[in-house]
């Protein structure tokens, strides 16, 4: 068993949850706080509620399936490949990157409770999955 891997897994498993339920019903408030006008992209208030659901969690859809390859590797279930490693590491450094970058003029914003468990999440699965790639 990794150790280093089992840190990484742990972490992508807290951004799981952070994200996909503390987040999605944040999100899910958010946007029943508003008037969302019909398109015509996609229709009705309902479907563009649905369609901020489906991106909301699919990129936490994106942190399961990692933390699950994750937890493969560092069983020894699946081999571990510093290719996929490196690409974990990317996409959660790319993900820490944007998040950050919406954030550049309230980093204010930041001092709530949950941005500073999501930033120390990405950047421990980041970091964790870099050195095991080596």
């Amino acid at each position: 068993m990794d150790a280093v891997i089992v840190v990484a897994a742990l972490a992508d498993t807290a951004a799981v949850l952070v994200h996909g339920v503390v987040g999605g019903r944040w999100a899910k408030q958010q946007l029943a706080a508003v008037e969302l006008p019909t398109t015509a992209l996609f229709g009705d208030a309902d479907v563009a509620r649905r369609v901020f659901g489906v991106t909301w969690h699919a990129v936490t859809g994106t942190f399961a399936t990692c933390a699950g390859a994750l937890y493969l590797m560092a069983a020894d279930a699946i081999a571990h490949e510093p290719a996929v490693l490196r690409l974990i590491c990317v996409l959660h450094v790319v993900v820490l990157v944007v998040g950050l970058s919406f954030f550049l003029r309230r980093l204010d914003a930041l001092k709530g409770v949950i941005p500073p468990i999501f930033v120390t999440c990405m950047s421990a699965v980041a970091v964790t999955t870099w050195l095991a790639s080596r």
